[in-house]
This record gives C-alpha cells, sequence and structure tokens, in this order.
C-alpha cells in the first residue's frame, strides 16, 4: 500500500547552509534506486526500494541511513566549494554500491547517476540511478485536495526509466488511488 504520511510533511529538520532551501531543510530525505547492477559474485542492489535518510545530529547537511537488511549504509550530503552533494550507497562489505557527486545543491526529484568505473575490490555494482524526495512536492499536491487531517495517507513512489518521479496517493477511507507523474 505504500508510505504512511502525515498532512504537515515533511518534516523541517536543523539547518543546512548548503542545502538548494537553507530555510526549508527537511529532517527525513527519502531515496530510490533504479537499475543498479550488481558486479559478478557481489550483493543484489536494492533497486525499487524507498530508504529513509535521517539527518545527522552533528552534521546538518548529512542524511544517513544504515540499511539492515542488506547489511549497507546510504548517505547524502550538501557540501561547499564548490557546491555539490553527494549520494552513496555501500554493500555489507564496504563495497561502494552506487557513487555520485553533482556540482550542484540538489533539489527534490534531483537524478543522481552511478558514477561507479568499474568492478573491482572497491566496487560493487555499476550503472543505474538515485532519485531524491522529501515530499515536498507530495504536500503541494495534497494542498489541492480538501481531506480531513485525521484520513489516513499512504505514499508508493516509483521512478520511470529516465528518472521522471511518479507520485501514486491511496487513501483507503476512500478506496481512492490517484496517481501524478512529476516532470523534472
Amino acid at each position: 500500500m505504500g508510505h504512511e504520511i502525515k498532512h504537515d510533511d515533511p518534516e523541517i529538520g536543523l539547518g543546512c547552509q548548503y542545502f538548494h532551501d537553507p530555510d526549508n531543510v527537511p529532517a527525513k530525505i527519502y531515496v530510490m534506486f533504479d537499475a543498479v547492477v550488481a558486479c559478478p559474485d557481489r550483493a543484489v542492489p536494492p533497486n525499487h526500494h524507498l530508504f529513509t535518510l535521517f539527518q545527522h545530529d552533528t552534521y546538518p547537511c548529512v542524511w544517513r541511513t544504515d540499511v539492515l537488511w542488506f547489511g549497507g549504509m546510504i548517505q547524502l550530503q550538501y557540501s561547499p566549494g564548490p557546491p555539490h552533494t553527494t549520494l552513496l550507497m555501500w554493500d555489507g562489505d564496504g563495497r561502494r554500491m552506487f557513487g555520485c557527486v553533482d556540482y550542484l545543491y540538489a533539489p527534490e526529484h534531483h537524478i543522481f547517476e552511478n558514477q561507479n568505473p568499474d568492478c573491482s575490490d572497491s566496487f560493487s555494482a555499476l550503472g543505474g540511478i538515485g532519485t531524491i524526495m522529501w515530499f515536498a512536492a507530495a504536500a503541494d499536491i495534497l494542498s489541492d485536495f480538501v481531506i480531513p487531517s485525521d484520513v489516513k495517507i499512504f505514499l508508493e513512489f516509483s521512478v520511470t526509466p529516465s528518472g521522471a518521479p511518479i507520485y501514486k496517493f491511496c487513501i483507503p477511507k476512500y478506496s481512492m488511488n490517484i496517481k501524478f507523474l512529476i516532470k523534472p
């Protein structure tokens, strides 16, 4: 059915001067990977799974999560000089499954392309994309509907092969499913 969202999402976190909108920094950022391909004899990448990254308490421009079911870790970081955003995913053996540095402060729905160069001792997967979101667009869409605040809303997030985000809202109380393709 998807991920339950609250009517007040996205939750605002600590300030990050490098975030593309420093006054509205989310406490959680979500990432989904697609078309990441495992190197021979390496762990299968977790494509089509929505991961929740939590803002670091000490470093507010870093969001991360440990992913226990595949033993890895995912991190997103906004950094200065020159402005850049880094998305990384490591497998349980400490090899990089996904790595991308884009020289901008990435907005919601930014598409990162895996920059792993080869299958070696340092890398366990090649290719694919990672897309980030924090429900700001979803909140904008929901604000156009008159839905009582006590009604549960679930969101499924996916991406097209080109990386364009798709939001599918499910409102069980009204037996309603609505799908939106967001053009980046």
